[in-house]
């Protein structure tokens, strides 16, 4: 495994010894997700496990869980109950989802795709059905919409609304 921040690793390593959860819990609420993730790319599959599970903020792990390396994820997905998964996955933005869904075993994906939400079941099977390297392979199907009625104002403010929950935002038409 590379390392790729050992600096904070012993003194993370204190606190999973130690069984500091709130410590844990704030370390994992104190940055950007992909920032709390490189730091926990310097720990193990287990340990950064252990790391993220402290964090009661379901989609700030699976945020926090997404910008892990992909081999990683895996590693930490195939030490889980098939629930965890489900859970785990449900919270993953669609493409991050299929992404790592597509490196799963098989076995692993048979069990745990009867565990997930019925639209969340179709959403890995379309997008998966893309070949790599296409469009389809790199789009997501988190998007916002808006009505054709909207003025500008209520389309801003409508966008205000949903965005924050999308990936992102470019245009709107």
């Amino acid at each position: 495994m590379k390392k790729k921040n050992p600096l904070l690793v012993p003194e993370l390593r204190e606190m999973l010894a130690a069984g500091e959860s709130k410590a844990l819990r704030d370390f994992c609420e104190s940055g950007h997700p992909a920032v709390i993730a490189e730091l926990l790319s310097a720990l193990s599959s287990e340990e950064a496990w252990t790391v993220l599970r402290q964090a009661d903020n379901h989609p700030l792990r699976s945020k926090i869980f997404s910008h892990l390396d992909e081999d990683m994820q895996v590693e930490i997905v195939g030490s889980l109950r098939r629930n965890e998964v489900a859970h785990l996955l449900a919270e993953m933005s669609p493409d991050d989802r299929v992404d790592l869904f597509k490196q799963l075993p098989e076995s692993l994906r048979e069990s745990v795709l009867p565990a997930l939400a019925q639209a969340e079941r179709e959403d890995i099977r379309r997008l998966s059905a893309y070949k790599e390297g296409t469009a389809g392979a790199v789009m997501t199907s988190d998007y916002a919409t808006l009505s054709q009625q909207l003025t500008a104002s209520q389309a801003i403010e409508r966008l205000r609304e949903v965005a924050p929950a999308k990936e992102t935002i470019y245009y709107a038409y």
